[in-house]
């Protein structure tokens, strides 16, 4: 968990973490030394606002598959959606259907934030948050500046969703696809 100026900020790996931080630091918020990012508020007392943000289930899987798995980052709500190692796409996502499904959804429940912002929705959705948070105009425009951050490059793992798959995943993920009104 972060503690900026105005609020906490604390998500999954492979929701914007990197450029939420740096825009939030672009804005005047500052640049916090500490990169417990990844750390739930879940059992903190943490007495400010608490924003997160999201990713679509499906997309935040191959993310995770792509560039994390099969290693851990110690932060129990991520690494309980850790499979076996070594394993291709498909049968990582077998796998989570039979052993976690649902369990994006209860990864970003683990967050328990106020304020959800969907990774689909920047740079604009962390602007209206800065401006509800009274953050002057010409701070928040700065974000209109900020490259994507952290983008999985050539060298990540490639890999193809098999539809069938996908729509199972898509399934098991209804609850959360319906909260954050994913279609």
């Amino acid at each position: 968990m972060i503690d900026f100026k105005l609020f906490g900020y604390a998500s999954p790996p492979r929701t914007a973490t990197t450029w939420i931080r740096k825009a939030a630091n672009s804005a005047g918020l500052g640049d916090p030394t500490r990169v417990d990012v990844h750390v739930p508020f879940n059992g903190t007392s943490f007495t400010k606002l608490k924003l997160t943000t999201i990713r679509r289930p499906d997309d935040w899987l191959m993310s995770y598959w792509r560039v994390i798995h099969p290693g851990v980052i110690s932060v129990s709500p991520v690494d309980a959606l850790r499979q076996g190692p070594g394993l291709a796409f498909d049968d990582f996502v077998r796998l989570y259907l039979e052993n976690t499904p649902g369990g994006v959804g209860r990864m970003y429940e683990a967050y328990d934030a106020d304020v959800c912002i969907r990774t689909e929705d920047l740079p604009w959705g962390f602007i209206k948050w800065l401006e509800a948070l009274g953050v002057p105009k010409q701070f928040r425009e700065r974000c209109l500046e900020m490259e994507r951050q952290n983008v999985a490059g050539q060298k990540s793992k490639f890999a193809l969703w098999n539809p069938s798959l996908r729509r199972r995943v898509l399934d098991a993920e209804a609850k959360t696809m319906d909260r954050f009104e994913y279609r």
